[in-house]
């Protein structure tokens, strides 16, 4: 049986050793990768459960200082070992969206086309060699 997208996208953040397999989170930190942007991950525990009950709130970004290039804010489920999209944001051109813009409200459209995006991003970001070096 295949992978939800948002089971391959938890399996990324193993890879990038930024969840571990049983769910539990890294300190915040940066991850260094030779030739390409530093990863940056911080805990957001002022989402949690925001997306239903047990779900945390985590924030990755690719940057190049003094600009942040790319910052996805995720939920993820340590139970049901999944992850998904709650906001998208990248700094030129300027975009912010949200998938559940108030609670009990979901961009269905917008889920599914972030939720893509994410597990190619993270795809990418583990080909880069991002997650052996943090800082």
């Amino acid at each position: 049986m295949s992978k939800s997208v948002f089971e391959a996208s938890f399996d990324k953040l193993v890879a990038l050793n930024i969840i571990q397999q049983d769910g539990t989170l890294r300190r915040n930190g940066k991850s260094k990768a030779d030739g390409t942007q530093d990863l940056v991950f911080e805990r957001l525990e002022n989402l949690d459960n925001f997306n239903g009950p047990n779900t945390q709130a985590l924030s990755i970004a690719q940057n190049s200082e003094p600009s942040q290039d790319i910052k996805m804010t995720l939920f993820y489920s340590p139970e049901r070992k999944t992850v998904e999209v709650y906001a998208y944001q990248r700094t030129i051109p300027r975009i912010y969206n949200e998938v559940y813009p108030r609670p009990g409200y979901v961009a269905p459209k917008l889920k599914a086309r972030l939720n893509g995006f994410l597990g190619s991003w993270l795809g990418g970001l583990v080909k880069k060699g991002h997650g052996h070096v943090w800082e």
